[in-house]
């Protein structure tokens, strides 16, 4: 996720340190920004590389570590994920997937996920993360945190005009609404998800408790890096893990956008529990298609930077 920019700031920031080691995944999603850093760096061949293959995230004979293999390997089995499909015994797999057909099967399929286990999405908010490729749209991040929203307080029978509310930028808010918030501020960082847990109307203040670690006070002229966070894209999930991950792909949408990286940056989120909610092909493609190739210069710049640089002596390890 480390882009050309804020690579050269780092690398510029460290001065003159003899060792720096980098740990990433080339098979997830590169960065925003222009660059391929990590890549680019192993594929040179010139700094000492360590492949790490045990995995700690998932149990040993996890079924999201073996869909992850294979889509990594380029070895995707069909008939292996069916074995996996939604049945009665669904409880004793890690990976459930779900194929639909239309967005309204992939909204009750989203509920019926999130509310599965006493409501385990609402009453233990960190360890449920549903993950989409977009933000816009019916499936888009942003639709899908209003419908959970506006699901979640029509069962709890609140009412919108209570102090339990308060609107924002034209976006409500409701007292235990998970967050996140979107900028590096004081001891908040971008991504950080919390929870509301009061809201002072008067003054437009809430107070969110963020994973129990800050309680912190967000008042009138912070509100704007403020979200919803029951839904949130793949990029933003990045760097963090879940006990249980659903996967939403839009049936009805292109699957231009979607590729392997981008559905094993997803899939590998998911520490204990997955559910894929899909259309079947779309699904299928998106393994099946490698990313496009980001065109850069820096292996050439590293290789030549060795080639002028022999007598330093700087021990690089990944």
């Amino acid at each position: 996720m480390v882009d050309n920019n804020l690579f050269s700031q780092f690398i510029s920031a460290i001065g003159q340190a003899k060792k720096i080691v980098f740990v990433g995944d080339i098979n997830q999603l590169p960065s925003v920004e222009i660059g391929n850093v990590f890549e680019d760096i192993i594929k040179s061949k010139k700094i000492t590389t360590v492949e790490l293959k045990s995995t700690h995230r998932q149990a040993n004979n996890s079924k999201i570590v073996e869909l992850a293999y294979m889509i990594k390997d380029n070895n995707f089995d069909l008939k292996k994920l069916y074995e996996n499909q939604t049945t009665e015994n669904q409880s004793k797999t890690d990976l459930q997937t779900i194929f639909v057909d239309n967005q309204e099967q992939c909204l009750k399929e989203i509920i019926n996920n999130y509310n599965l286990d006493n409501k385990t999405g609402f009453h233990e908010p960190y360890k449920i993360q549903i993950i989409s490729p977009f933000k816009d749209d019916i499936l888009g991040v942003k639709d899908i945190n209003k419908f959970i929203q506006n699901n979640r307080f029509k069962q709890e029978k609140l009412d919108e005009n209570t102090e339990l509310c308060i609107q924002i930028n034209n976006s409500e808010y409701y007292q235990k609404d998970k967050v996140m918030y979107l900028r590096n501020e004081n001891d908040l960082s971008n991504g950080d998800i919390g929870v509301i847990q009061k809201i002072h109307k008067d003054s437009n203040e809430l107070k969110i408790n963020f994973n129990d670690k800050i309680f912190s006070t967000i008042n009138n002229a912070s509100l704007k890096n403020l979200t919803l966070c029951y839904a949130c894209t793949v990029h933003k999930t990045q760097g963090s893990e879940f006990e249980k991950v659903i996967l939403v792909l839009d049936p009805k949408r292109s699957s231009s956008f979607i590729d392997k990286k981008l559905i094993y940056t997803a899939i590998t989120r998911a520490r204990k529990q997955l559910v894929i909610i899909a259309n079947k092909n779309s699904f299928i493609n998106g393994i099946n298609k490698n990313p496009e190739t980001r065109d850069t210069t820096l292996v050439k710049h590293i290789k030549l930077m060795y080639k002028k640089r022999k007598k330093y002596h700087y021990s690089y390890i990944f």
